[in-house]
């Protein structure tokens, strides 16, 4: 449609750009008079990080994507249009693939490989209407951090003398699995958080390794390793499917 309007779309650091003269300025004109306001450019949006979703919420749901509507968005502070309804995209933004208005987006896309999101951006003749400077939009979505529990696995004499995981800012707790066979003839000091870490790309808390009793209390390790992408699992705890990110220690 771009094309027979004789605009052309160009990438740009950090966005999308329309370029149009005078003549196919005008023939858009003709297109957004006669769809009204179901006229649209829809957009896949892809992350170059294959770990995105690992870190992120809300997780990808099967046959289902989260779909953004322009015409939706709330403009912030900064001028910005929040493509979502609360603070961050929520469970509310997913739509199935067969809904009407993914389909439109989709085309013969056979998503071999999953978009993180499908967007819609409005045309209208108030925003055509506005000087070329002030046509400019930006849009934006906020995702929260995914969560989970860390687990450390001890193996070898640090095993045998590991005692209690302790945080230095007092918000974490460790509890001691006792010592479990992970492989044959191996065992390991198991230790579990009780609450939910989000992943960050640099963690702000340090966990200690403190030495078990009798022996004069001392710190074995004065920060642990903090979890990597990559070693998430389900795992169940007091009867709750709960998700764990496995840290292993060899010493």
């Amino acid at each position: 449609m771009l094309a027979r309007a004789g605009l052309l779309l160009r990438p740009l650091s950090g966005g999308l750009a329309v370029y149009a003269d005078d003549a196919g300025l005008a023939r858009l004109r003709l297109h957004v008079a006669e769809a009204g306001s179901r006229l649209k450019l829809g957009f896949l949006v892809y992350s170059s990080d294959p770990h995105f979703a690992e870190y992120t919420v809300p997780a990808p749901r099967r046959g289902a994507l989260l779909f953004f509507d322009s015409r939706r968005a709330a403009v912030d502070g900064e001028g910005r249009r929040v493509l979502h309804q609360g603070a961050q995209v929520s469970e509310e933004s997913f739509r199935p693939l067969d809904h009407k208005r993914v389909l439109c987006l989709l085309g013969d896309e056979r998503l071999r490989y999953p978009p993180v999101a499908a967007v819609a951006l409005g045309l209208d003749e108030a925003l055509l209407a506005l000087p070329p400077d002030a046509r400019g939009r930006r849009f934006l979505a906020r995702f929260e951090a995914g969560a989970c529990r860390w687990k450390y696995l001890l193996f070898g004499a640090l095993g045998e003398r590991a005692g209690a995981i302790t945080d230095a800012g007092g918000h974490i707790e460790f509890k001691s699995l006792g010592r479990i066979e992970v492989e044959e003839r191996r065992h390991a000091a198991v230790f579990l958080s009780q609450q939910e870490i989000p992943m960050r790309e640099r963690h702000e808390q340090r966990f200690e390794l403190r030495e078990k009793p009798p022996n004069v209390e001392k710190v074995l390790i004065k920060r642990m390793p903090n979890a990597s992408l990559g070693t998430r699992y389900r795992h169940q705890q007091d009867g709750a499917d709960v998700l764990v990110s496995e840290i292993f220690i060899n010493q």
